[in-house]
C-alpha cells in the first residue's frame, strides 16, 4: 500500500467524531466539497468503505469506526511521543520549535529548504518540528506553542468563508 495521506486521516476522525461531512469541514475550515474528496481518495487508498452517503446525511461504516478508534489512540501515541521529546530537548539546548500543515507540498518542499538554511545560520539550535492541521498551526503560533509556522494556500478554499 502506498504512504497514506496523515491529513486525509486526521480529517477522517473529525467527519467520525461530528458524524457530519458539513459539522466536520466547518471546524476543518474545509468546504464539504473539498472534505469529501479527501474521504474518497482515503477509502480508494484503503480499499475499505468507511463512510455511506444518502444525501446530505452519512453513515459511518462498522468499518469505518473500527478504523477511527484505533487511529485515534494511534496518533495520540505518536503526538504525545514526539511532545515528550521535543520538551526534553527544549529543557537541554536552544531550541526553536517550527509548526507546518502536513500537506504534501509544504512538507517535503517548503519546510526541507528552511530548515537547511535555519541550520547553516544556526548549528547549534535544535529544532522542533511538528506537523499539525492547519488551524492548530494557527492556534499554535498564536498562543506561543511555536516559534514558527509554515503554510500553504493550496490547504485553503477561498470560496468557502471558514
Amino acid at each position: 500500500m502506498k504512504e497514506l495521506n496523515w491529513q486525509h486521516l486526521t480529517y477522517f476522525i473529525k467527519v467520525v467524531e461530528c458524524e457530519s461531512l458539513t459539522k466536520a469541514a466547518a471546524q476543518l475550515y474545509l468546504s464539504p466539497s473539498t472534505l469529501s474528496k479527501a474521504i474518497t481518495k482515503l477509502e480508494k487508498k484503503l480499499r475499505i468503505p468507511l463512510i455511506v452517503k444518502a444525501g446530505r446525511d452519512i453513515q459511518v461504516t462498522y468499518a469505518g469506526r473500527k478504523l477511527a478508534q484505533r487511529l485515534v489512540q494511534g496518533m495520540t501515541y505518536i503526538t504525545d511521543s514526539i511532545r515528550e521529546v521535543q520538551e526534553e530537548l527544549a529543557r537541554t539546548t536552544d531550541s526553536l520549535s517550527l509548526s507546518s500543515s502536513n500537506l504534501f507540498s509544504t512538507t517535503y518542499f517548503v519546510v526541507p529548504e528552511l530548515l537547511k538554511s535555519f541550520k547553516e545560520k544556526c548549528p547549534q539550535t535544535a529544532i522542533n518540528y511538528t506537523e499539525v492541521l492547519s488551524q492548530e498551526v494557527v492556534m499554535g503560533v498564536m498562543d506561543g506553542s511555536y516559534d514558527l509556522a509554515c503554510l500553504s494556500g493550496e490547504e485553503f478554499d477561498p470560496s468557502y468563508p471558514g
